[in-house]
């Protein structure tokens, strides 16, 4: 029957020192979380490891979840009794980004994507402007019209006087343009 002193003694025969295995079984790896909580696992962090979450009153298993990240930006995930599924050192991140680079083809086409969609929004926004100036000046227009109309006249209360005008139509104030159409209905 094996007992410990056997134990020790072929341990200490082969040059290992007993206590030095027992610390070491019980060494526990501590990191900090992103959100600045500490948490430890007995022996190394990977996938089949225990996460504990350290609080005041001891340790206990890290809730289950999906997005834990490290300080230093590696992420897992455990399961319900706090064992890491998913192990994502950060350079795996990072070896990630680098296969996802966009090409230099695909920088030149979002770039003229870009710049076409910018330059079709530049457009419209310049025709409705047009469209909006030349709708305020046709309505200032439309008003000194009706208010030319409304207006009593020394001619409103006379029958119309037929003038001849010497100016061509195109050259006449807004005034003129109303006597001229108002006298020119009237015949």
């Amino acid at each position: 029957m094996i007992n410990l002193k056997s134990i020790k003694d072929l341990l200490t025969k082969h040059g290992v020192d007993p206590k030095s295995l027992l610390e070491e079984a019980t060494k526990l790896a501590e990191a900090k979380l992103a959100t600045g909580e500490t948490i430890q696992t007995e022996g190394e962090w990977a996938v089949g490891s225990a996460a504990m979450l350290v609080t005041e009153d001891g340790t206990m298993p890290l809730p289950k979840g999906e997005d834990y990240v490290l300080e230093d930006g590696t992420a897992f995930e455990v399961d319900e009794e706090g064992i890491i599924l998913v192990w994502k050192p950060a350079e795996a991140e990072a070896e990630e980004e680098m296969n996802s680079v966009l090409t230099e083809e695909k920088v030149a086409e979002m770039i003229k994507s870009a710049v076409s969609a910018m330059t079709d929004e530049f457009k419209k926004a310049q025709s409705e402007d047009k469209e909006t100036a030349t709708e305020k000046k046709l309505n200032a227009l439309s008003k000194d019209m009706e208010t030319l109309l409304a207006k009593p006249t020394e001619f409103s209360s006379k029958k119309p006087v037929k003038t001849v005008t010497q100016k061509e139509f195109k050259n006449m104030s807004p005034q003129e343009r109303v006597y001229h159409v108002f006298n020119s209905k009237k015949k």
